[in-house]
């Protein structure tokens, strides 16, 4: 008797700590970050475009901007807009200020790139004119 009331405590314990949520990951939500950024083309929203992002070491400054190497890249979607998701690349957590990123296109129609500084749980739009 003594067996079955261990083994039921310690499957009820494991249920427990297998499906209770952790107080990190709780955070790690509220702290997450989004940038969408627009391109347009000649005044028109441009869908398909892949838009690359850069931090202070690879920006526009160092030679190191090109595709290569990029910390992350997304294609925009039907509504020409292309969405990073920060906490995907970063740990947020760790940033305790805000903090310079670089997005860029380029194509063949030319180069365009924005700067954007950034901070734990902000959401912020801009837009990328190729010229």
């Amino acid at each position: 008797m003594k067996k079955i009331k261990l083994h039921g405590l310690l499957i009820l314990t494991l249920l427990l700590v297998t499906f209770s949520s952790c107080s990190e990951d709780d955070e790690t939500e509220k702290s997450g970050a989004t940038v969408e950024i627009t391109v347009k083309y000649k005044g028109q929203i441009q869908t398909g475009y892949p838009v690359n992002m850069f931090d202070e070491q690879t920006g526009p400054s160092t030679s190191f901007f090109t595709e290569f190497h990029s910390k992350k890249t997304v294609v925009t979607n039907d509504n020409g807009i292309a969405i990073f998701k920060l906490q995907d690349v970063y740990d947020l957590n760790v940033i305790d200020n805000q903090t310079t990123l670089y997005f860029a296109v380029f194509s063949d129609e030319g180069d365009a790139y924005k700067a954007m500084t950034i901070e734990k749980g902000e959401t912020k739009s801009a837009t990328i004119t190729i010229e």
